[in-house]
């Protein structure tokens, strides 16, 4: 693998119709994981929330797409591990970009990319806008300053309350209730 995303299968295969998915760091290495936030960053507009599974590979991920948008001048708050749902429901609640750094099912040492457009709708198209401009980064660009958090009006606490609300008072609940360990039941947290 080259700099460029060359890869024996063509260039950036990690790249799908509705997310990024690839293992980490041999499909995805973690200049290419800057460059892929840097072109989300100048691809997408306003701040950004990005949440993450347990997995130890996807908080590195998200730490390297966060440094990414972050070269775009983007204001960033990590919302840590959170659930793919209530980022989509953040990212309308407060207008901004909405990102989750989880490769699903796939097995461990994959890593996952999913966007949520301030709508709180699944990145669609964005992703073809993201893939040209990521191809018209150069490894390696200058960095631009750190920006500020996204969030303003207590942060992300306030929003889990309301998403509880939100869940509690729109739908009624009965029989068994299950959590999901976001990839915790079968693999490793790391710290």
């Amino acid at each position: 693998m080259t700099d460029r995303g060359k890869h024996p299968s063509g260039p950036a295969p990690f790249f799908h119709a509705y997310d990024v998915r690839a293992r980490f760091p041999q499909e995805i290495s973690p200049d290419e994981a800057v460059r892929l936030g840097q072109a989300v960053g100048e691809v997408t507009r306003g701040p950004v929330l990005i949440g993450r599974d347990p997995r130890k590979e996807s908080r590195i991920f998200a730490a390297h797409i966060r440094q990414g948008l972050e070269r775009a001048g983007r204001p960033v708050t990590d919302l840590g591990i959170v659930p793919t749902p209530l980022v989509a429901f953040w990212a309308r609640r407060c207008e901004c970009v909405g990102l989750v750094s989880t490769p699903s099912h796939n097995a461990l040492g994959y890593v996952g990319l999913k966007g949520f457009t301030s709508q709180g709708r699944i990145f669609g198209s964005a992703w073809s806008r993201i893939r040209q401009r990521y191809f018209r980064i150069r490894p390696g660009s200058s960095r631009l300053p750190r920006a500020s958090g996204a969030f303003r009006k207590g942060g992300p606490r306030v929003l889990w309350h309301d998403y509880v609300r939100e869940i509690v008072g729109t739908r009624q609940v009965s029989g068994t209730v299950v959590l999901d360990p976001r990839g915790g039941g079968h693999g490793s947290t790391g710290s």
